[in-house]
């Protein structure tokens, strides 16, 4: 019996090193797959922090571009507000000029109409000198 026994063990202890030999291939697998799983997320990590990395810099170039053309938008005001100024100002000189221009011609009328009124003048004493003559002779 007690080989029959020691038989029983010795295939019970077979059954049990299969069993364990099973157990340690399959925990290799699991451990092959986790390992291949881990390294796919770690892959897809390492891609997704490039992307991050990738848009960081995108983000840095486009504030720096944003602040370029702030600077630009800033001086295109700047040149905007000096040629309405220029404007404003040559409008205005062009204005004096007109009222000059109106005050010049009002300042000719009014030195012919002197002229004018100067020759009546003369005109009148003039007739008021033969009248006066013409009255002396009729007399």
């Amino acid at each position: 019996m007690e080989i029959l026994a020691c038989g029983t063990m010795q295939s019970e202890i077979k059954a049990l090193k299969e069993k364990l030999k099973q157990n340690d291939e399959l925990l290799i697998r699991e451990k092959e797959k986790m390992t291949a799983h881990s390294k796919a997320h770690n892959g897809k990590l390492a891609v997704q922090s490039n992307k991050v990395k990738a848009l960081e810099e995108d983000n840095v170039a486009l504030k720096e571009k944003v602040a370029l053309l702030k600077r630009y938008l800033s001086r295109v005001e700047l040149v905007v507000t000096e040629m309405e100024e220029r404007q404003a100002h040559s409008q205005k000189i062009d204005s004096m000029d007109k009222e000059t221009q109106t005050s010049d011609l009002l300042q000719d009328e009014n030195n012919a109409l002197q002229e004018e009124l100067m020759k009546l003048r003369a005109s009148y004493h003039e007739v008021c000198l033969n009248q006066t003559t013409n009255q002396e002779k009729f007399a």
